[in-house]
């Protein structure tokens, strides 16, 4: 995606059968709030409706989730993020509960 000529963001379309996934949707932070990031997804399902895809997917964080309501997606599932505890800083290890 570009403004002014200028490349601020990307996204990906990968059709799997009758189904278009979006992945890897970004925005320079520059570029934020600009319509950057729905360009580039719409760009995507405009990919998969010439593929002749009838149903796209994609995962948001929590930054993007207001955009991609606003576009017409829905939560199927809400998915959990693992993020491991952090070393302690006396012993370098891992805290215990």
């Amino acid at each position: 995606a570009e403004l002014d000529g200028e490349p601020v963001g990307n996204a990906i379309a990968i059709r799997t059968g009758r189904v278009v996934g979006v992945y890897a949707v970004g925005t320079l932070p520059a570029a934020r709030r600009r319509g950057v990031g729905s360009a580039a997804t719409w760009a995507c399902l405009d990919a998969g409706r010439a593929w002749g895809c009838d149903v796209a997917v994609l995962q948001s964080s929590a930054m993007a989730l207001g955009l991609y309501l606003r576009m017409g997606f829905e939560t199927v599932v809400p998915y959990a993020v693992y993020v491991p505890p952090r070393p302690t800083e006396a012993g370098g290890g891992r805290e215990r509960a």
